[in-house]
């Protein structure tokens, strides 16, 4: 195989990782909204599934809050019609003045009316294409500007309405990316509480996949530190961040810091039930992407491990070659196939000298062709 042919096959499945990683985002996406039906938040309330308006109530309710902030009652109920339908995001933004209103709140010196309207655009942003660049268009610059607020609720509800947004439509990225949004969340991630971390990932995480040609290399970098330092590697969130970057050859270096461990975790994960296949995916796609380093250092992670005879090497790749999901086979060929590759004659030998173990290879080849 040629230099240009690896790379034109390399590329095609990174396209593939993204387009899996695109279905996974729109599962997220809808997942948020519905665990947003139920989550309690520091409005001191719990949003109930009967607890929302109709559409015509919606509608008179914000021409009100045209006028005024709504009271508190009344905001956790448009919160929660805001993320029952899409319809119901329709409606609200049929009203003129709506988003403007929207901003007028979430900038309010009450912090309960502020965190309302926060909350507001969040499920709006987990509307359609179109509502989410229409809510991008005037409330984006006020939802990157509250990433420098001291307030956690409210910096974590606002890390997620971006991250909604980023996900939602490609243009809202482009513009949240040129207000600043990448880079004040790439200053969350080294520093922000803990508690803050998942809504700092999941934004980050949009704006990696809606964005990944525009993300420069030293913003790649240090978000493969900011993920590694926080120790996030270890968790189906964080791991995905670093598969997606492992295509980047700037992050590579940062990434094969962390090799073992992630080797470690393939090991366990790979014994459990049920299997994390989010995790386990990107932990193939990471080590794929750097085995084919040329000092051999990435691939005796895996042949020369002190941790791991090569029975149990064994024993990971015939699991791997059998696992339910195809996309995993496919991940595991093509580590597979970088090993048998691999510069170093001593990586190659040690992967043909592996292949007459793998009972499950021509099996999974087969599934994998069909």
């Amino acid at each position: 195989m040629t230099s240009q042919e690896y790379y034109s096959q390399e590329m095609n499945l990174v396209e593939v990782i993204r387009d899996e990683l695109r279905q996974a985002t729109i599962e997220v996406r809808r997942n948020h909204r519905t665990e947003e039906q139920n989550k309690r938040r520091a409005l001191g309330e719990i949003i109930k599934n009967d607890d929302s308006w109709t559409l015509d109530t919606i509608i008179k309710k914000t021409k009100d809050l045209r006028k005024k902030p709504l009271s508190i009652d009344d905001y956790i109920k448009l919160q929660n019609s805001l993320i029952q339908d899409e319809e119901n995001i329709k409606g609200f933004l049929s009203v003129g003045g709506s988003i403007a209103a929207l901003i007028r709140d979430l900038t309010s010196i009450k912090p309960s009316i502020e965190l309302a309207a926060a909350h507001c655009c969040c499920n709006i942003a987990l509307g359609n294409k179109s509502q989410c660049t229409t809510l991008c268009k005037y409330a984006g610059p006020y939802l990157v500007e509250q990433l420098d607020t001291l307030s956690n609720p409210l910096l974590e509800i606002s890390a997620w309405t971006v991250g909604n947004l980023c996900g939602g439509s490609k243009n809202a990225f482009k513009a949240l990316y040129a207000q600043g949004c990448l880079c004040r969340l790439l200053s969350l991630l080294r520093d922000c509480d803990i508690i803050i971390l998942p809504s700092i990932i999941y934004a980050v995480t949009q704006c990696l996949n809606e964005g990944f040609e525009l993300i420069n290399d030293l913003e790649a970098v240090e978000m493969s530190k900011g993920i590694i330092e926080r120790g996030c590697y270890d968790n189906s969130s964080g791991i995905w961040v670093l598969a997606l970057l492992s295509s980047k050859l700037e992050c590579r270096e940062t990434l094969c810091t962390i090799l073992s461990s992630v080797f470690d975790l393939l090991m366990i994960k790979i014994n459990e039930e049920p299997s994390d296949t989010k995790l386990i995916t990107a932990a193939m796609r990471l080590l794929a992407n750097l085995i084919p380093e040329s000092t051999g250092f990435a691939a005796n992670v895996i042949f020369y491990n002190p941790k791991y005879s090569i029975t149990d090497v064994e024993k990971l790749f015939n699991r791997l070659l059998l696992y339910p999901h195809v996309h995993v086979r496919k991940e595991t060929l093509w580590l597979l196939g970088n090993l048998y590759n691999h510069p170093q004659e001593q990586v190659s030998q040690a992967v043909k000298d592996l292949l007459p173990r793998l009972a499950n290879l021509k099996l999974a080849i087969q599934s994998v062709t069909i």
